[in-house]
């Protein structure tokens, strides 16, 4: 959006269905952190900006939890891809226990890979900067994989 004076930000424990805002954040915050969350449930959140004239259209739906492993310990698994919409770069961040071996692709809207690495994760951490600045305008899709998990989200060029 431009011109944006806040972001609003809804949560749902069902994928498009009753969500509810659970903040509103000013246009230049950078992070939301969402608390009271249970151990097992995944829940979904979307955004929008408002400004004067009203509200831009929702984000898409980026699904988050705490999974309990098979010996009862918390595995916490964040995926992030920003900012979204992007211009020059973008930032990619996985964190979680299996990062060993890590293969990203950018997917364009008609299915070309247009970027692709196979990577090593360090210390449960992979973060990647990329650079779009010669991307065409657009929807982009972004496949995060490790050897046990695949993570699918898109940004907008």
């Amino acid at each position: 959006a431009l011109n944006e004076s806040s972001y609003k930000i809804e949560r749902s424990d069902s994928l498009n269905l009753k969500y509810v805002q659970v903040a509103s954040l000013s246009a230049d915050a950078k992070q939301y952190v969402s608390n009271n969350l249970v151990l097992g449930q995944l829940y979904y959140f979307r955004v929008r900006c408002a400004n004067a004239v009203g509200f831009s259209a929702y984000s898409n739906e980026i699904v988050v939890g705490l999974n309990v492993g098979m010996d009862g310990q918390v595995q916490q698994t964040t995926f992030q891809v920003y900012p979204n919409p992007a211009q020059d770069n973008i930032n990619i961040a996985l964190i979680s226990e299996h990062t060993n071996e890590v293969n990203l692709k950018i997917i364009d809207q008609i299915g070309r890979v247009v970027y692709q690495s196979n990577e090593q994760g360090q210390n449960n951490n992979y973060m990647k900067t990329i650079a779009i600045g010669q991307f065409a305008n657009g929807v982009y899709q972004v496949i995060l994989k490790t050897n046990e998990n695949q993570w699918v989200t898109k940004f907008v060029k």
